[in-house]
């Protein structure tokens, strides 16, 4: 019988509780990816975090909690990744990983400019919001994976970097373009772990599937890799748990032929 691999969840309480009894008793060393936010331009013309609690411009809060995965995915994502990790660190080490969508809305938000990357990536430090969760936990800079390849330079991932490193070139507006900058970023960050978290917009499911498919194929180690997808605005929350294990051909063909699809449909 195929291993259930996804499933839909009632809470945040029970995907951590998932979680926490799936993980894998060998594991040793667990990165966590949450958070995830969008940049976008405030009235002064500078690139700010796409997250709801930052941003005190009223009209561009308004845009933030209205905009695709925006609203409160963000600073949920890092609360709960911040929660999880506070119980993984009790027996195993855990590092957190942060990435940027640094191209979907640079310029479709209210205010436009001209785009300087560099001067966000170079500031170093994270959200005051998510800073003082971070913190509240006890953990430090240290704690966290620089992104030395694919950043101008700092703590975050850029996914226009990602894209660019990739030789498969893909419209922004395919389904294929999550996968695309997904790939290279688990071969740059997984190389050292045996357990990766990683919470995920909803709508990007099948695409950030076929990425994590495509990695645990190519190890020769074994790997869990968790998905927690949310959807902030039906709060909708699935969990989604893959290893070496439990991919059977069956799987592969059905997350392939629903990518084909959201391919064929975006046309």
């Amino acid at each position: 019988m195929q291993p259930e691999i996804t499933e839909q969840l009632s809470s945040w309480d029970e995907a951590i509780d998932k979680i926490i009894s799936k993980i894998n008793k060998e594991s040793r060393k667990i990165l966590i990816q949450s958070g995830h936010f969008s940049v976008l331009f405030n009235e002064k013309g500078k690139l700010v975090p796409a997250i709801r609690e930052e941003i005190m411009d009223s009209r561009l809060k308004e845009f933030v909690e209205n905009s695709d995965y925006m609203s409160d995915f963000p600073f949920t994502t890092f609360k709960q990744g911040m929660c999880l990790a506070s119980i993984l660190k009790k027996s195993k080490e855990v590092r957190f990983v942060f990435i940027v969508n640094d191209w979907q809305w640079v310029n479709k938000g209210l205010y436009s400019s001209k785009v300087n990357r560099r001067e966000f990536f170079k500031s170093q430090i994270l959200p005051e919001t998510y800073r003082n969760i971070f913190e509240a936990y006890s953990f430090e800079s240290k704690d966290i994976i620089t992104a030395n390849h694919y950043a101008e330079s700092g703590i975050y991932f850029s996914e226009h970097k990602l894209k660019k490193s990739n030789k498969k070139k893909v419209s922004n507006c395919s389904p294929n373009s999550c996968a695309v900058e997904y790939i290279p970023f688990l071969n740059e960050i997984l190389n050292q772990y045996d357990g990766f978290v990683s919470f995920i917009p909803m709508a990007c499911k099948i695409p950030i599937l076929y990425s994590a498919i495509d990695y645990i194929k190519s190890q020769n180690k074994r790997i869990d890799i968790f998905h927690i997808f949310y959807d902030p605005f039906n709060k909708k929350i699935e969990l989604s748990f893959l290893n070496q294990d439990n991919i059977s051909q069956d799987y592969i063909e059905t997350i392939n032929n629903k990518l084909h699809i959201m391919e064929l449909l975006s046309q």
